[in-house]
């Protein structure tokens, strides 16, 4: 891997900064990278095996990349997309038994 600024062999992997860029980086397949040279820092693929991480994650932040900081927010926009999925479910639910015809009665 080189940098993409200075095209130095010397990089290491930088690390994840938040959820977004953990997220969105994981599904692609994609890392951040520094320049031991030049400081730039750059996203690269992750697919090296020179890079490849070794280290076990303990929780689903951890894998994601948020710190220990922001677990609390991690865990209430968790929550609420959670708790949003349910509510559409719900929604959805009751717009289909609301718009089924109801059964005739039969007269006695």
């Amino acid at each position: 891997m080189k940098c993409a600024n200075c095209a130095s062999d010397h990089v290491r992997r930088s690390r994840r900064r938040g959820l977004r860029e953990g997220l969105f980086l994981r599904i692609s397949f994609r890392a951040p990278y520094r320049c031991r040279e030049c400081g730039t820092r750059f996203i690269g693929t992750s697919l090296d095996p020179a890079f490849r991480s070794r280290r076990k994650h303990r929780s689903l932040g951890a894998f994601l990349g948020v710190r220990e900081g922001q677990i609390r927010r991690f865990r209430w926009a968790l929550f609420i997309i959670i708790l949003f999925v349910i509510l559409v479910y719900l929604a959805i639910l009751l717009v289909h038994y609301l718009s089924e015809p109801s059964a005739p009665r039969p007269i006695p």
